[in-house]
């Protein structure tokens, strides 16, 4: 068992946001692999379009993933990418699912479709569910973004090994 552990991954404008919370943790009798459960909201604000309130930030979307099953591994190597970047900006291609759960990917890199570079990244989140096909929400983030959200999916991961290691004699 670990504790909640919440983490946060936003644009550099604070309008687009994946929240989550690391709600436990286990080991798969089957394939021996380590798995998290995850809650998620993926949340976006835009301007209005409405001409007389188009100046307003409004939400533009909003989506609640709250059984999202990740691949410790996955995350684990995801924080490993991360500090890489901090010291050489780099892409980053991560499927955090497990092998049969819904797909859940984050890629982050330069993008033609955004305003972006290596050092101010867009970042892309993928979801592909029994229901939903092709789910892609995609914003530019910066370092201190990115930072915060590696320090806390590392919180998750030294929870787990905290967890897993047995008591000293």
């Amino acid at each position: 068992m670990i504790p909640k552990i919440e983490f946060e991954l936003s644009d550099n404008s604070g309008r687009d946001q994946m929240q989550g919370v690391f709600l436990d943790a286990w080991q798969d009798e089957r394939d021996q692999e380590i798995y998290f459960h995850v809650a998620l909201k993926l949340r976006g604000r835009f301007f209005a379009r409405s001409p007389k309130s188009s100046s307003h930030i409004v939400d533009e979307y909003d989506f609640a993933l709250p059984q999202m099953v990740w691949q410790y591994q996955s995350v684990k190597g995801l924080v490993s990418d991360l500090e890489a970047w901090e010291v050489e900006p780099r892409e980053i291609n991560r499927n955090l699912s497990g092998a049969n759960d819904p797909l859940f990917e984050i890629w982050i890199g330069k993008s033609d479709k955004l305003i972006s570079s290596l050092q101010k990244p867009a970042c892309v989140l993928r979801f592909s569910g029994a229901s939903v096909t092709g789910l892609n929400i995609g914003f530019v983030t910066d370092q201190s973004c990115l930072r915060i959200f590696r320090e806390t999916l590392s919180e998750a991961v030294i929870a787990f090994e905290d967890a897993r290691e047995p008591p000293a004699s």
